[in-house]
């Protein structure tokens, strides 16, 4: 880079992040275990037929809290972001095992998103629960504050539509691209495909 700095994620590279959420109150004790980064799951009925291990770039448990995953996870692409370079986030996994609290918050955080006037969705007083997208648009944001004449442009694919959305002509739901220019707060645009 320019300034000397070394970049934060090699190019290309893809790094591998695991978070074990607390069990359930009264949940049997986990079949997993992690050892320096290395996750093995021994044989289990209705899980896996046999024993299956992998190495992660880092492992958070159920006491980390979401800054040290966020600084972990997020931080150096939001960097190398800001400084130019494209990034990518996402959270993957089954249903119930924690990817919106990884990535937004708790229920509490998801309500004060959906209550609060555009300008205000990133403050509160509960910031330090807000999870890695959130807390990535906020530094985004900061970034620009600090650059007059700065722009941005965010588009987004939803691939999976919501439940009432309605079936596009060829009998397919509909997929929607939006791009919004950044600082303005003008109803999306949207194209359906």
């Amino acid at each position: 880079m320019a300034d000397g700095k070394r970049r934060a994620v090699a190019p290309d590279c893809v790094k591998v992040f695991g978070r074990f959420r607390p069990l359930e109150t009264g949940a049997e004790p986990a079949p997993w275990k992690v050892v320096d980064r290395l996750l093995s799951v021994p044989a289990t009925k209705g899980l896996t037929e046999s024993e299956f291990s992998c190495k992660l770039d880092a492992v958070f448990d159920e006491h980390s809290t979401q800054e040290e995953v966020y600084q972990a996870t997020a931080e150096p692409g939001v960097s190398d972001f800001v400084s130019g370079v494209n990034a990518t986030i996402f959270a993957y996994g089954q249903t119930g095992t924690g990817k919106t609290y990884s990535m937004y918050g708790p229920d509490e955080v998801l309500r004060q998103i959906q209550e609060a006037p555009p300008d205000q969705v990133l403050q509160g007083s509960r910031a330090e629960l807000h999870g890695c997208a959130l807390r990535a648009v906020r530094r985004i944001f900061d970034h620009l504050a600090k650059r007059p004449g700065s722009a941005l442009t965010v588009a987004y694919l939803e691939g999976t539509p919501p439940p009432h959305s309605r079936p596009s002509l060829h009998g397919r739901p509909s997929v929607a691209l939006r791009s919004r220019p950044w600082p303005h707060r003008t109803p999306a645009q949207s194209t359906t495909t």
